[in-house]
Order: C-alpha cells, then sequence, then structure tokens
C-alpha cells in the first residue's frame, strides 16, 4: 500500500512538474520540459508498484506461514485442554458423586455392621486399640517431667 501510494505519488509529480513547464507560444520547448517529467512519472510508476506486488507477496507467505504455526498451537492446546461444555462437566461431577455416595454407604454399612454386636465391643476395641497407646503416651509424659524436674 506505502508503495502503490509512492509510485502513484511519483507520477502526479512527473506530471505536474512537466506541465508547469508548458508555455502555449514556447510550444516544442514546453512539449520536451512534458515529456521529462512524463519520462519521470513512468519510472517511478512501475518501480513503486513493483515495490507493492513484491511486498504483498511477502506479506501474503508470512502470514500464510504465521497462520499455519498458529493453528498447529492452537490444536496441540485442545488435545492437552480439551474443550467440554458445561452439560460434559455436570455429568462428570454427577457420575463421581454417585461413586462418593456408593463408598460413604458402604462406610456406613462396615460401622452399622461393627457396631451392631452392642457398644461394649465397640468400647473394648477401642480401650484394646487406642488405651494402651495413651497408656503408653501418659508414661512417657510422666517421665518427660520428672527428668525435667531433676534438671
Amino acid at each position: 500500500m506505502l508503495f502503490t501510494g509512492l509510485g502513484i505519488l511519483g507520477t502526479f509529480l512527473g506530471l505536474t512538474l512537466g506541465l508547469r513547464g508548458v508555455d502555449i507560444e514556447v510550444l516544442k520547448a514546453g512539449i520536451a520540459n512534458l515529456l521529462s517529467g512524463v519520462e519521470t512519472a513512468f519510472v517511478t510508476s512501475p518501480v513503486g508498484i513493483s515495490c507493492a506486488l513484491i511486498y504483498t507477496v511477502a506479506h501474503h507467505l508470512l502470514m500464510k506461514n504465521f497462520r499455519q504455526k498458529l493453528a498447529q498451537l492452537s490444536a496441540r492446546l485442545d488435545e492437552i485442554f480439551p474443550r467440554r461444555i458445561a452439560e460434559d462437566w455436570l455429568a462428570k461431577s454427577f457420575a463421581e458423586q454417585q461413586i462418593h455416595t456408593a463408598t460413604l454407604q458402604k462406610l456406613v454399612d462396615a460401622i452399622d455392621k461393627f457396631t451392631s454386636g452392642g457398644s461394649d465391643k465397640v468400647g473394648e476395641v477401642f480401650t484394646q486399640n487406642v488405651g494402651t497407646q495413651m497408656e503408653n503416651f501418659s508414661a512417657a509424659l510422666d517421665k518427660f517431667t520428672a527428668q525435667s524436674t531433676a534438671s
């Protein structure tokens, strides 16, 4: 676009310079001056248009390459991060929620089965597993307190 504008500008500049020197009384000299200006116009116009064509082709090729690279990047990103609509996300969330609900129901059933023998059984298991650990912790705490006060 720039080179085309410069070519056209050169054309009008050459014609203007050529016509400025035209004098009706001295037509022969004026025609020679006009032809000199027209020569400038006819040289600058093809140069400007040629440069514009070269620039346009180069720009087109570069932009085509850029668009191809951009499309490849977009496709790769779509592979890595697939697009999902809201309904897909909700369906996946619902399916996961059903799995969690089933797992929690199994836990509730296991606790119910465990406690069905009575609360004494729960207390016995608690005393056996946790009580021993609490006794060990209490003994260690007493030993630590004794050593701290002795120092």
